[in-house]
């Protein structure tokens, strides 16, 4: 799991899938498993860096499940997109995005 501490996690709209971000500015991916006894298990997909090495403080998911939005501590906005293998890929980075603490 994450080695800092967690910011913000969020559910995919099919509810299959989790995106959670850090102060180390980590994204970790993981799938949501059903088990028998209606409990859930979390699987580790995959570690991501954020694109540009900060702190990310707030993660989304668009409403089709196919990009995921990140603010991080340097008021910068990225999109990111979901590849085939559950790697995240940058679509979009838009420096001084927000503005504030």
């Amino acid at each position: 799991g994450h080695e800092d501490t967690v910011w913000n996690l969020c559910c995919s709209p099919q509810g299959e899938k989790i995106v959670s971000c850090d102060n180390s500015g980590m994204i970790l991916l993981w799938r949501v498993i059903p088990e028998e006894d209606k409990n859930l298990k979390l699987d580790l997909l995959s570690r991501n860096k954020c694109p540009n090495d900060a702190p990310i403080y707030s993660i989304d998911w668009s409403s089709d499940g196919r990009l995921i939005a990140i603010g991080s501590s340097d008021n910068s906005l990225t999109l990111l997109s979901l590849d085939a293998d559950d790697k995240l890929q940058q679509v979009v980075v838009r420096k001084q995005a927000h503005e504030g603490d």
